[in-house]
């Protein structure tokens, strides 16, 4: 490789490292990692009961039935277990009456002084089936999906699953980035309430499945926790070259409960020997196993690209003999 390809590779390297800092993919220290993640669908609502309520209800002002509150109580309960009543606690919820409600309920369960906030965003609520519905309407659409292919089918003056997934990977880029950022902390467990599709979604985009393997997996259950944990530090090698997301996975008593959802499916491995080495680590090693930043691989990048030109230069510069029999010690052909 010549000392211009060296460089060039090197070059390369850098960019990568400020392409990753400034995108927020990779966390700098495994201790700003969260806990752990929750999902929660809303428990059960007026629309789960019946479907003629979304005929003169918006889809965002629909309650939760009584048995509903009890369920998102006892879903706090829970989480509660499973967090052992230590550390903190973030909520992120859907603005949907049902989902606040929700969140309502399973926070009844923390301290108040567990709570770091809550915080409601849009991105997490249900997929938009298109304002008021009419049932006869509403019925012909969901046949004429069938044809047309449900993911991305959009319903009329409504969403795709395919709209959902656009913007569940924003709120997801966004969370990745304040998780990096250190905004949570590593004894915080972070609850998100939110809807059956739109949970799905987050589940896919976060462990990158195809449509095919998202429409084989079915909504939970109302009001049950999923938990996705953080791995633990050992097997988190060189955490600030692994994507953050690939630092958690779906624990088996949650993989139990999404049907269709396989081992494979709900884990990313963490592993650099999965992945295929790039150019400049045949030289240098693996920059993961290196700094957070990856400065020793860059410096030791950068010396040896300096060497190579040195050695290119001099090479340069050696007496060349030219025909009559003199010698050229300008160094140029």
């Amino acid at each position: 490789m010549s000392a211009a390809e060296l460089a060039e590779e090197v070059q390369a390297l850098r960019r990568e490292v400020e392409e990753l800092r400034e995108l927020g993919a990779t966390p700098r220290n495994f201790r700003v990692l969260p806990r752990r993640i929750v999902l929660i669908r809303h428990a059960e609502s007026q629309g789960n009961l019946d479907d003629a309520c979304y005929t003169y209800l918006p889809d965002n002002r629909i309650p939760l039935t009584a048995k509903g509150w009890e369920q998102a109580r006892a879903a706090g309960q829970r989480l509660r277990e499973v967090t052992g009543g230590e550390g903190t606690i973030f909520f992120y919820t859907s603005p949907y009456l049902r989902g606040k409600q929700t969140c309502e309920g399973v926070a009844s369960a923390f301290a108040p002084d567990s709570i770091l906030g809550i915080q409601e965003e849009v991105q997490l609520r249900e997929q938009d089936f298109g304002n008021f519905q009419d049932l006869a309407g509403k019925a012909r659409e969901k046949e004429e999906r069938l044809r047309f292919g449900r993911f991305f089918y959009r319903f009329p003056n409504g969403e795709s699953g395919a709209d959902v997934y656009d913007r569940m990977t924003i709120f997801e880029d966004h969370l990745v980035r304040d998780i990096n950022a250190g905004r949570f902390g590593r004894d915080c467990t972070l609850v998100l309430v939110t809807h059956g599709l739109a949970l799905r979604i987050f589940l896919m985009r976060w462990f990158h499945w195809t449509v095919d393997e998202f429409m084989g997996v079915f909504n939970p259950p109302n009001a049950e926790p999923l938990v996705l944990e953080r791995a633990a530090a050992r097997d988190a090698r060189g955490a600030a070259w692994v994507h953050t997301k690939a630092l958690y996975r779906l624990n088996a008593q949650s993989r139990a409960i999404v049907r269709g959802c396989s081992d494979e499916m709900c884990a990313v491995s963490t592993h650099a020997e999965t992945r295929e080495p790039g150019p400049l680590e045949f030289l240098f090693g693996s920059c993961r196993e290196r700094g957070a930043d990856g400065a020793d691989a860059l410096e030791r990048a950068d010396a040896a690209a300096a060497l190579a030109q040195q050695q290119e230069a001099s090479t340069a510069l050696r007496p060349k003999q030219v025909p009559g029999g003199g010698w050229d010690i300008t160094g140029q052909d």
